[in-house]
């Protein structure tokens, strides 16, 4: 392989390119405290190839610190493609870092170092800090009174969905006093509830709280 700031001098070195043999989930983009998979194309291998893998999480410039191995080469993978799925630590530091993949019939292989066969590729991926969901009440509603009020926080969002983060818990303050009195995305609160938490008619404010499934909550 050829070094660079970038990982990529590889892919400029001869043609066809064949920096190709790894694809990671997300466009190469991760989310910290969430997972991520990569797809690895294995052409040759007899079924004996195994797959070492390393991602610098904290950023530091190097594969050596713990968690950092992600692939250890235990299990073999057959020729074609195969997805393997990996964590991402929460406490990954986010920006640009980079990743080292190598496939081999060796075993017990380091992120470097020689080998008898098989070959070495680096990748620059991202990684994303995760974003705090982000809700929406339905707003405004209008209920007649002694009926029941249908509430609707479906509009809400997940700013990290697409790197397969979502919104796991809705928890409303009906009342605006603190204290969340329904859950759900489109819960029911009936007249009665309405009454028992102090609802006269008039105009009052409802909370939404949601919450992602890393723990992180909006608004």
């Amino acid at each position: 392989g050829q070094p660079s700031a970038t990982a990529t001098d590889d892919d400029t070195m001869n043609s066809p390119e064949d920096e190709d043999g790894v694809v990671i989930s997300g466009n190469f983009t991760l989310l910290a405290g969430g997972g991520g998979t990569a797809t690895v194309t294995v052409n040759g291998g007899g079924g004996d190839a195994r797959l070492y893998g390393w991602i610098d999480f904290n950023g530091d410039g190097d594969w050596s610190d713990i968690g950092e191995q992600i692939f250890d080469g235990t299990t073999t993978i057959a020729d074609g493609n195969s997805t393997l799925a990996f964590s991402v630590p929460l406490t990954s530091t986010a920006g640009q870092t980079f990743a080292r993949f190598r496939l081999s019939t060796d075993t017990a292989l380091n992120f470097d170092g020689s080998a008898t066969d098989g070959e070495v590729e680096d990748y620059q991926i991202t990684i994303q800090a995760n974003q705090a969901p982000i809700a929406d009440m339905g707003y405004p509603y209008t209920v007649i009174q002694g009926r029941d009020l249908v509430l609707d926080g479906s509009a809400s969002s997940d700013p990290d969905a697409a790197l397969g983060d979502s919104i796991v818990s809705y928890a409303w303050d009906v009342n605006n006093d603190g204290v969340y009195d329904a859950a759900g995305v489109n819960p029911t609160i009936t007249a009665a509830g309405l009454a028992s938490l102090g609802l006269s008619p008039g105009r009052h404010t409802i909370a939404l709280r949601v919450t992602d499934s890393l723990g992180r909550s909006g608004p």
